[in-house]
């Protein structure tokens, strides 16, 4: 008990300093903080299994309340889906705390990706890579890409899809987190950019490269830029032509990649940190 109250005590202090500024912010005009702190006490209180000690639970509610409106339903659905997946009472409830200080539609996107990652019957991820994955691409991302759900989905498709890459659903993954994060103040339209270049790079009329060098540039590329794959067949193109520099396929490929990657290196996004993986505890999944 006095380690789970020490432990979490000091998290909430932790998220309280990061959302210390948000807690500035004006109070919305239908804004009921007592409505919020009452409402994640009942919640609490209600789970008596978790044996959370009272002081955890104010704190866990004021610290809530600050967010309103719509705080304490956000920390209760983030929570209850956590709990249920198999992670940590504590780690539940940290990471539900963090999107209480967030908005609708954050919370929204983390549930969203988050079922998309864990579920047998979408990417069937253990609950420590979704918890992850969920969290880079939400409260932890901080970037300006929209639909970012729907880019997620369009990227892992393509990357598992048989008649595409058919790689494996952990390593499409992985791909569609590193490439949206490193894309994270891009337009709309990443998938679509990335299919573009690819199959340009798999083409008889491109450099005609192998399924797996292609993913590599294609990814990079895509990445440092939203005109960067535009670029990079411009380059290619001129660099293969004899008007141009008159090099091979692969001294194209290399120029042209280097070419973009240099002249755009200042503007690539870099993968953010994201928190320490919760603890886990199997569960069955649906």
């Amino acid at each position: 008990m006095e380690v789970f109250l020490s432990f979490l005590l000091l998290t909430l202090a932790m998220a309280g300093e990061c959302q210390g500024a948000d807690a500035a912010a004006p109070v919305p005009a239908d804004c009921s903080p007592a409505r919020e702190f009452i409402t994640v006490m009942n919640y609490l209180r209600s789970k008596d299994e978790w044996k959370i000690p009272e002081k955890v639970s104010r704190e866990l509610a004021r610290q809530t309340s600050v967010h309103c409106p719509g705080s304490a339903a956000r920390l209760i659905r983030v929570t209850t889906l956590l709990t249920e997946s198999g992670v940590g009472t504590k780690d539940s409830l940290y990471t539900a705390l963090r999107f209480a200080g967030q908005s609708d539609e954050v919370a929204d996107r983390f549930i969203v990706l988050f079922k998309k990652a864990y579920l047998r019957s979408e990417l069937d991820l253990d609950v420590s890579t979704s918890h992850r994955l969920a969290t880079s691409l939400t409260v932890d991302y901080g970037g300006s890409l929209p639909a970012l759900e729907r880019e997620f989905s369009a990227l892992v498709q393509f990357c598992s899809s048989e008649s595409e890459l058919a790689q494996s659903k952990p390593r499409c993954a992985r791909f569609a987190t590193e490439l949206l994060t490193a894309s994270k103040d891009q337009p709309g339209g990443v998938a679509v950019r990335f299919k573009k270049l690819f199959d340009f790079l798999t083409s008889k009329s491109g450099p005609e490269l192998a399924s797996g060098p292609a993913l590599v540039i294609a990814q990079e590329v895509i990445g440092a830029g939203s005109k960067a794959g535009e670029s990079f067949v411009e380059g290619y193109r001129y660099a293969i032509s004899k008007n141009g520099l008159s090099k091979s396929r692969g001294e194209a490929v290399v120029f042209s990649r280097d070419l973009v990657l240099e002249q755009l290196k200042e503007s690539a996004s870099k993968t953010p940190s994201s928190d320490p993986g919760p603890e886990m505890k199997p569960v069955p999944k649906s």
